[in-house]
Parts: structure tokens; C-alpha cells; sequence
């Protein structure tokens, strides 16, 4: 089995302080460790059945590990290896992309929530300045390449409105609280039908 890594929170943080300055790639282990079925996507363009380590969600954006029917460990995959994956929790399959990070970090892999014309990937910080150990979900839309600002919980409203103002009954709703951070997948699929329209009409009350 894996070795496990004490003080645990200081390792992360230091981590990620050094991801950031260092463009290095971590791959972090804890105690909580689930075995999930993956399905690995190599760059040549093969594909990979297996079963993999997962820790949390922050840890695979570095890195996914195999292993063997008795929970050893196989190999390592970072971004530069793969195009990305997906596995199955037991509750939702989850799909990850092999993408240069949006903050200048090097290469990730970053989970994608939604699928269209326009993309919507979450990348998570490390909450630096918490006392325990959490974070928080940066969300990126993607069309050929990255569109910025980040859509966060902190600047909620501010950060819809740049992305969808342009759709006057998205611009409506996000205005009247009808849709927030928590409506990222309708407003993704309303803003693409919205933007397909050639005439829309709306009237702002």
C-alpha cells in the first residue's frame, strides 16, 4: 500500500504554495483513500481500464494512481501523460481534462461540469487562510480557450453577469436572484440556446 503522509494539511499547503511559484506537480496521499473504476485516456490515443486511488478531488488535478487487485500501487499518471479520464463514484461518473491551468500553473487535470459549444471546467484552491483543510471551487468557461473572470461564490452575481449578460433573460434572472452559483448547468444550456437564437425577444420588467 501507499506510504501515508503525516500533517497532512501542512504537506498540502505547502504544496500548493509551491505548485503555484514552482509550476511543480504534486501528487498527495492521505488517509482517505477510496478505489474507484477508471477509464484512462493516453495520449497516443489508447485507453486504459483500471482501478485507481482516489483521495479528493483536489489531489486528482496533480495526478491519478493505479492499482492492483490488492490495492497496491501501480503507476502514476500526471497530465502530461493522459488526455484525461473518468470514473464512477457509485452516485455520478465523473469526466477530467488534461488542460493548462487557467491561473499560469502549469498543466491540470480539471473536472468538466458541462459540455456544449461552451465548456465549464471547476478547478479548486486550497482555502490558504482557513484552519482546517477546504476549499474552494473556481468555475472557468472554455471556447478555444479560456474566457475570464472565474465564476465564484465570493463575486456570484458579478461574475455571471460578465459571462451571460448578453442573454437578456439570463441577464433578468441572474438580476432577480432566480439563478445563482448553484444553476451553473441551466444557465450553460439556456445561454447556448439563447445564443443559437438568431431573434430573441425579451422585455425587461
Amino acid at each position: 500500500m501507499l506510504n501515508k503522509l503525516k500533517k497532512f494539511s501542512l504537506f498540502i499547503i505547502l504544496g500548493s504554495i509551491l505548485l503555484v511559484y514552482n509550476s511543480t506537480i504534486i501528487c498527495l496521499q492521505t488517509d482517505d483513500e477510496y478505489i474507484y473504476d477508471f477509464e484512462l485516456w493516453l495520449n497516443e490515443g489508447d485507453t486504459i481500464k483500471t482501478k485507481a486511488f482516489y483521495i479528493n478531488q483536489f489531489n486528482l488535478q496533480f495526478c491519478v494512481t493505479t492499482v492492483d487487485t490488492a490495492g497496491n500501487e501501480k503507476e502514476t499518471f500526471t497530465p502530461k501523460d493522459l488526455k484525461g479520464f473518468k470514473y464512477n463514484n457509485q452516485a455520478s461518473e465523473v469526466e477530467f481534462h488534461s488542460m493548462e491551468n487557467p491561473n499560469d500553473m502549469g498543466r491540470l487535470f480539471l473536472r468538466i461540469v458541462y459540455k456544449g459549444e461552451y465548456s465549464l471546467y471547476q478547478f479548486l484552491e486550497i482555502n490558504l487562510h482557513s484552519t482546517v483543510l477546504s476549499f474552494t471551487a473556481l468555475y472557468y468557461l472554455w471556447n478555444n480557450g479560456w474566457l475570464r473572470p472565474p465564476i465564484s461564490k465570493t463575486f456570484e452575481k458579478e461574475s455571471l453577469l460578465e459571462h451571460f449578460s448578453d442573454c437578456p433573460e439570463l441577464e433578468y434572472k441572474i438580476k432577480k436572484g432566480q439563478y445563482g452559483y448553484s444553476n451553473l448547468n441551466e444557465i450553460m444550456s439556456e445561454y447556448e440556446n439563447c445564443e443559437l437564437t438568431d431573434e430573441y425577444e425579451f422585455i425587461l420588467e
